[in-house]
């Protein structure tokens, strides 16, 4: 797991192997007190396309999925903000699609056991 931060209001925890990259950022909020609270907002995957479609360059894929349009009001300058921050530190390059989606979760259930309430 690798942390990149973005800016004072977003990080970024990944990870990767050789064949695919993933991560969530965060919006973190402080308070005066050195307290803070951090909500995952986007999640997004890194790919890169073994055998190029017909027509295209060779080139990687970066999507990012914004959950909470309410702390991230623009997808699109985060989503690029993620680009120029893995980018600059060698761990995607160019040319890559950058895609960008507003998601939101419909439901959810626990399969087996996922809470430990007695702890």
């Amino acid at each position: 797991m690798i942390d990149l931060e973005l800016s004072d209001n977003f990080y970024v925890e990944w990870s990767a192997n050789e064949d695919f990259s993933s991560g969530r950022i965060y919006h973190i909020k402080t308070n005066k007190h050195g307290g803070s609270l951090s909500k995952g907002v986007p999640r997004f995957f890194v790919t890169q396309a073994r055998i190029p479609p017909e027509g295209y360059f060779p080139h990687g894929g970066l999507d990012c999925f914004v959950s909470d349009s309410d702390l991230v009001p623009k997808p699109e300058e985060l989503a690029r903000d993620i680009f120029r921050a893995l980018t600059a530190r060698g761990l995607i390059e160019e040319p890559t699609w950058l895609g960008w989606r507003v998601a939101e979760e419909r439901g959810g259930s626990a399969c087996g056991e996922v809470y430990d309430w007695d702890r």
